[in-house]
């Protein structure tokens, strides 16, 4: 099975209370997030991210910046499992359970697969392909 998963954060160096992301369809607190270092997104680098700014609670170029990752994940052939409204919503959400204002938000797409298991030993004759199944994608939100 293929999962794709987004991630979001906000970053603001003056906070000091945790953060709120969304993963998996849920928010969590930044310390509760895992992913493992495994997963090809980060092993092999499949994957993807638009970094915006939010400025009073505003984010500059929304849609620009979701149209341009839902353009990547096409080229990457990355399914994109959200809606640009849905994308939209959870961050805001996120920005805003993080009472910040003016922020930086990363979004970022990246591959997991859990049926392929990714070891030292085999990482070398894994392809991209290895990873790609249309029909199994799903996704999952990391805000």
């Amino acid at each position: 099975m293929v999962k794709r998963s987004i991630n979001v954060t906000t970053e603001n160096r003056k906070r000091s209370s945790p953060k709120a992301i969304f993963l998996n369809g849920k928010f969590i607190r930044e310390e509760e997030a895992k992913v493992s270092i495994l997963t090809p997104g980060f092993l092999l680098g499949l994957g993807l991210f638009e970094t915006m700014r939010s400025y009073n609670d505003n984010i500059i170029y929304f849609n620009e910046h979701l149209s341009r990752l839902r353009e990547s994940s096409k080229l990457l052939e990355i399914r994109l499992p959200y809606s640009q409204a849905q994308l939209k919503e959870a961050i805001k959400k996120t920005v805003l359970l993080n009472k910040i204002k003016d922020a930086s938000v990363r979004l970022t797409l990246f591959m997991v697969k859990e049926s392929i298991n990714v070891t030292t030993e085999n990482r070398r004759k894994l392809s991209r392909s290895d990873f790609l199944e249309k029909d199994s994608a799903t996704g999952t939100l990391v805000a």
